[in-house]
């Protein structure tokens, strides 16, 4: 059977003298692999265009297994990210974190819209030479993607008795994946780690926001280092 996927490359694995299994991320079923045959020649035409970061329309004949890549048009190849060397590599860390995260091969498509638009965001920001604070922006999007997965974080109330956080006396416990207050701090165990008011209230407007609205908020410097750590363990934390 033949499929047309819209989709990110996410990957590529080096197969045989050459071939390449690519991986996507396709709005329509997850993630999806796919034999690129041939690819890995000097006159490959189809190499082109299933780089790394690419959007593309591909189209995929299957019956068994992997399937074969028989065709790929290019939507968007984001020049501007690919120019900036420094993002450009914090994209690609993104993009091992979906390839390790996202379900093979079962509809996601808010997760397709939410990289479109993070993607975006970051290009037409670097394009119209916005002031872009990449940082906060790559923290906002794992936050929403761990959120559409089931694993939201909790920073409305204590993930153990339920009951309010108050100011300077929270923790952000990572087998429950939000925030304890101090008085149950006291009686479980756990792996805790300190997490400032600041922080909380980041991450409660990541929640209720959309991207493109928080490209406008601003952390300050060791805010955003905290909220950066505290994403990347409890990346860790859960999916190992």
């Amino acid at each position: 059977m033949d499929y047309k996927y819209n989709a990110f490359v996410l990957g590529k694995r080096e197969i045989g003298e050459t071939d390449r299994v690519y991986i996507f991320l396709t709005a329509e079923n997850g993630k999806v692999r796919a034999i690129g045959r041939g690819t890995k020649k000097s006159i490959a035409k189809l190499a082109g265009n299933l780089e790394t970061l690419n959007q593309v329309e591909v189209f995929i004949s299957k019956s068994k297994g992997l399937g074969n890549i028989s065709g790929v048009i290019p939507v968007k190849v984001f020049l501007k990210l690919r120019e900036n060397l420094e993002i450009l590599g914090k994209i690609l860390e993104i993009f091992k974190i979906l390839e390790k995260i996202v379900p093979e091969e079962q509809p996601e498509q808010k997760i397709y819209e939410l990289l479109d638009n993070f993607l975006s965001l970051a290009e037409n920001s670097i394009q119209e030479k916005k002031n872009l604070d990449f940082q906060f922006l790559k923290a906002s999007f794992l936050v929403k993607i761990f959120e559409e997965l089931g694993y939201r974080l909790e920073a409305e109330k204590c993930v153990e008795c339920g009951g309010k956080l108050f100011p300077s006396q929270s923790r952000f416990d990572f087998s429950r994946g939000g925030i304890i207050c101090q008085e149950c701090v006291k009686n479980q165990g756990g792996n805790f780690s300190v997490v400032s008011d600041n922080v909380i209230k980041a991450i409660r407007l990541i929640l209720a926001n959309k991207l493109e609205n928080l490209i406008k908020l601003r952390l300050g410097e060791k805010e955003k280092k905290e909220l950066e750590l505290l994403v990347e363990n409890f990346y860790r934390w859960t999916w190992g």
